[in-house]
């Protein structure tokens, strides 16, 4: 296998604790400080090589520590360092455990039990076979991150229940850039936890505009998923939770998939006010010339609810038909709202969808 250095992908959080940990275990053995460790992902498909960026003593044990690097596309933990610190002993198997700025698991629906460290299973069995493979004996390893607590709070785990630090992700132990498998690490365990706790409905948002519109409209915070640009993806696999779906969220994002578009990111579909125009005129011809001019989304549902007001409860039906294409008979009902979270469009009627999700 190549080793890779990280000019086309980054790494996991995973394997910036495994490398780590590597380092740290090899410093018990040996006295040896590593400046790269090399090690196989998770998966086995890569050798990779990871700078180190410390190697000391510490108490009765090591630690290291590794910088992470998500490559081209920038994440939150990109930059952030890793540590990790290992106290070997005589028990016989290696313990792995959160520091600070690791989260603990405090709600249900989870990877890992309540009251655990947020290491996702993956990740920690990765640990604990190399460090295992160095210090057979035993040994207890604690990872950290500084930055973590702070972090964490600009991501979901606040939602999912996991509070004080960041989650410790990582399958296959690199980041490929826009790719859908290091969304599904943040975005399904939303849907997990929703299951977990009983909803047996839920709301499906693009973002904080439509989680905040449900919110404001009486949804439980923990029926509330969103989904980023990937709504075809979220779709089914709440479908596949066999969840009830309402789709709430602004209409520049509700017209991507009315027209039949899963994955709404601006590079990926025409733009949003082109398509709304070409949904206009084919539901209230002649109305398109009022908002060709227009500016942004929000300006046309402006211009829309003064002028033909039903129009976004029509887009609304538009996208539910879509919806119930790629869910069959899943989907309860779209709301569509506009920037202040007011609900503009909606099929059924907004009572009815709030009706069968509360």
């Amino acid at each position: 296998m190549q080793k890779h250095k990280w000019d086309k992908f980054g790494f996991t959080t995973g394997m910036a604790a495994a490398a780590a940990g590597m380092a740290a275990a090899e410093f018990i053995v040996s006295g040896k400080r590593l400046a790269e460790v090399g090690l196989a992902t998770p998966d086995g498909k890569r050798d990779l090589s990871i700078d180190i960026s410390l190697v000391g003593k510490t108490g009765r044990g090591a630690k290291a520590m590794v910088v992470k690097h998500a490559g081209p596309d920038r994440d939150i933990t990109d930059g952030l360092p890793i540590e990790v610190t290992i106290v070997p002993n005589q028990l016989g198997y290696v313990k792995v455990t959160g520091g600070p700025g690791i989260g603990r698991i405090t709600k249900p629906g989870l990877a890992l039990p309540v009251g655990e460290a947020a290491i996702n299973p993956v990740p920690l069995a990765h640990i604990k076979q190399l460090v295992g493979d160095k210090l057979p004996e035993g040994a207890e390893v604690v990872v950290s991150a500084a930055e973590g607590a702070a972090l964490a709070k600009k991501t979901f785990n606040p939602r999912l229940g996991i509070v004080d630090g960041l989650s410790v992700l990582g399958t296959s132990g690199i980041v490929r850039p826009m790719s859908l498998s290091s969304w599904k690490a943040a975005l399904l365990p939303q849907l997990d936890q929703a299951s977990a706790l009983g909803h047996r409905t839920i709301a499906l948002t693009p973002g904080n505009l439509g989680a905040a519109a449900a919110l404001a409209a009486g949804v439980p915070e923990t029926a509330i998923a969103q989904m980023g640009n990937f709504a075809g993806f979220m779709i089914r696999a709440a479908a596949k939770r066999d969840l009830k779906i309402v789709v709430i969220g602004h209409l520049g994002k509700i017209v991507k998939i009315a027209c039949g578009f899963e994955n709404t990111h601006h590079q990926k579909t025409p733009d949003r006010l082109r398509l709304l125009g070409l949904l206009v005129k084919e539901l209230k011809p002649g109305l398109e010339t009022a908002i060709g001019g227009l500016a942004s989304a929000e300006a046309a549902a402006v211009c829309l609810l003064e002028k033909a007001p039903e129009t976004l409860s029509e887009i609304a039906a538009y996208a539910f038909c879509r919806v119930d294409r790629i869910a069959p008979a899943s989907c309860v009902g779209v709301l569509i709202t506009d920037l202040n979270g007011n609900v503009v469009g909606s099929h059924p009627t907004r009572d009815e969808i709030l009706r069968s999700i509360q």
